[in-house]
């Protein structure tokens, strides 16, 4: 009779204290989410453990596609969770408490660690998640990038590279210093969220870039569409850093940048000069010229023209000798250009060239009644 009674009495303590004496469930837990790694703060956390469910809250490793887990696998102080997808989240729980009550609780996982304490509130108010964006995160701890970077933005294609680059992390925003694919209307970023492997950043007018991220060691890149930007942690003087940068208004398109120095040679003349000549008794195209063009390219889309002309008749060659002038007549002019489609186009006047398939330029001749230029081919000097 004893016996029952002391059966009955332990449950009636179990009905009113609730079924699980476990110290961690049923409370809500506060706290930072710490990478394993090199120790890095990553986000304010907040959770709560109840029956078979995880309510978690951090702007890291979970975020909003995983704001509810699903306990799959509970063995002791190791936990197997999962989202609603599959995708599994293994935790082990360590719960801690001082002499003075303080308790402590260690939520690790694969490459992550929280340290929480329990919260005073007993549901999640605004206030308690106030610091939480409710946007998607990646769920791997080598994805999250803090301070200053440098490197080389490098085009996919071709692995040319096109400008060199300092990125710095500031909470939600990317700051960005590059002469090609950013340039002054995309210093500033604003990260969006994480989709489809990608960060997903805006400027202020809502232009979209998406960076996928890739980490080995100390260094990332982060992909585009068509380039990379290579990266390192910085060394050195931040402003000496980014000296190279000219806050200018840049193409998006890797493709419209071109590089290194191309040569082409074409035949030219003065028509009506030659037609008078021959009345004055000259041969025939004594005003006749080589002409060989230079364009040779370089970082913030400037292009140097060198033109020189060599004059085909040795009569012109001669009277120029004996006046004491070079034989071959040369200038240069530096432009800013820019490509639309497969054109090439010089600014102040300085002429429209057409990307070849086979990478060459081409430029038109042309005849204005005074001057005639026969078409053109310029080739990449290796």
């Amino acid at each position: 009779m004893k016996r029952l009674f002391i059966q009955l009495l332990a449950l009636a303590v179990s009905v009113m204290t609730g079924c699980s004496t476990d110290p961690v469930a049923d409370r809500i837990w506060c706290g930072d989410l710490y990478r394993m790694a090199d120790g890095e703060r990553l986000s304010e956390v907040c959770m709560k453990l109840s029956g078979d469910t995880l309510r978690i809250y951090s702007n890291a490793i979970f975020g909003a596609d995983n704001e509810c887990l699903f306990c799959r696998v509970h063995q002791k102080s190791d936990y197997l969770f999962v989202d609603a997808t599959g995708d599994e989240f293994p935790m082990k729980f360590t719960y801690s408490a001082d002499q003075e009550t303080a308790e402590t609780l260690l939520a690790e996982g694969p490459d992550y660690r929280m340290v929480l304490h329990p919260a005073s509130d007993e549901t999640f108010t605004p206030e308690l998640l106030a610091f939480y964006k409710h946007r998607s995160v990646p769920s791997q701890a080598a994805l999250y990038f803090s301070g200053r970077w440098t490197g080389n933005i490098v085009r996919s294609r071709d692995g040319q590279r096109l400008s060199a680059v300092c990125v710095e992390y500031r909470a939600d925003t990317l700051k960005v210093y590059a002469n090609a694919i950013f340039g002054k209307q995309n210093e500033v970023l604003l990260c969006t969220g994480f989709h489809d492997g990608a960060y997903h950043y805006v400027n202020n007018a809502g232009t979209e870039f998406r960076l996928r991220p890739a980490r080995q060691n100390e260094k990332f890149s982060l992909f585009g569409s068509d380039f990379s930007m290579e990266l390192a942690p910085l060394q050195g003087d931040w402003q000496a850093a980014r000296a190279f940068y000219k806050s200018q208004n840049v193409p998006r398109n890797a493709d419209s940048y071109l590089f290194g120095t191309y040569v082409g040679r074409a035949k030219g003349g003065i028509p009506m000069a030659n037609t008078l000549g021959v009345l004055f008794g000259m041969q025939q195209g004594f005003m006749d010229v080589q002409l060989t063009a230079t364009l040779s390219f370089s970082e913030g889309n400037r292009c140097k023209c060198t033109t020189e002309i060599l004059w085909d008749d040795p009569q012109i060659s001669t009277m120029l000798i004996m006046s004491g002038k070079d034989i071959r007549e040369k200038s240069s002019k530096n432009y800013k250009y820019k490509v639309e489609g497969n054109r090439v186009i010089l600014d102040q006047k300085g002429g429209t060239y057409y990307i070849q398939a086979d990478g060459s330029l081409f430029l038109p001749g042309a005849n204005d009644g005074y001057a005639r230029l026969d078409d053109m081919i310029l080739r990449k000097q290796q």
